[in-house]
């Protein structure tokens, strides 16, 4: 009886954390490239924004318009700040952003987002891809409002085993590679 009830406890638990606090997810696509990469794993922090606001910079797991599945983004600027993209390049209120996460000589487009100043509503967060090239991101559907932030991407400690597995395969010939 003890062991039932023990094993009843440990499911529920199991459940509630896995919905309500942390979750395992995959990376599907390449739009958070070179910082994530298609296959990686991580851990989202449901409960990372009970608290306090996503800050700029950090990566987090979001539901986007018109998508069901979860998507990572990059929080590039918050409520009430201003948001523009020209000459390639990102700015938050009036300031360019450095952003040394992108891959060399990266070019952000404005997309629909156009050459004009937007202010962030409140309640809402400006978010981008880190692979601009192809990442849907609030440069076409504009800033998120709060409650479509699934939670924080936890930082990976210890190498990750699909970064592993690419160095592999990067370091084999193109014969070798073929098998793989």
């Amino acid at each position: 009886m003890i062991l039932a009830c023990i094993l009843f406890w440990s499911v529920i638990s199991f459940f509630a954390i896995s919905r309500h606090v942390l979750q395992s997810a995959e990376v599907l696509g390449e739009s958070m490239e070179p910082t994530m990469h298609e296959g990686d794993r991580f851990m989202i922090l449901r409960t990372a924004y009970m608290f306090r606001d996503p800050q700029p910079g950090e990566i987090i797991a979001v539901l986007t318009p018109g998508d069901p599945t979860p998507s990572v983004k990059r929080v590039i600027a918050g409520p009430n700040d201003l948001v523009r993209i020209g000459g390639g390049h990102v700015y938050v209120n009036d300031v360019k952003l450095y952003e040394p996460y992108l891959a060399g000589h990266t070019y952000t487009q404005a997309e629909a987002l156009g050459p004009r100043t937007r202010i962030v509503s409140p309640d809402c967060f400006f978010v981008l891809g880190d692979n601009r090239m192809v990442s849907a991101d609030s440069r076409m559907f504009g800033a998120l409002r709060r409650e479509h932030i699934i939670g924080k991407i936890l930082p990976q400690s210890g190498p990750d085993p699909g970064s592993l597995a690419r160095q592999l395969a990067d370091s084999r010939s193109p014969e070798e590679k073929v098998a793989l």
